[in-house]
């Protein structure tokens, strides 16, 4: 079977509390990230941070998706002086 059909089966797996729980914790952690971009802030650093701990403690991140934050993370902020209104 394909890697996307593997993938849609899992999701067939899960009962609907843990999806909603995922798209949820996707949306929050979404927010999050689309927040620091724009604000680059240590406010919305830290949010991120810790949404991202706590999704991933919850198993509610995925080891691709805590990547991706955790890249975005490792890039230094300008202290929200990034010339953008």
């Amino acid at each position: 079977m394909v890697e996307g059909g593997a993938r849609a089966q899992s999701w067939k797996n899960r009962d609907h509390g843990a999806l909603i729980a995922l798209v949820v914790a996707t949306a929050i952690i979404g927010a999050a990230v689309i927040g620091y971009q724009v604000h680059k802030t240590p406010e919305s650093r830290t949010r991120l941070e810790s949404l991202s701990q706590m999704a991933s403690t919850l198993g509610e991140l995925s080891d691709a998706d805590a990547a991706v934050v955790a890249q975005l993370l490792a890039h230094p902020t300008d202290g929200g002086k990034s010339g953008h209104a």
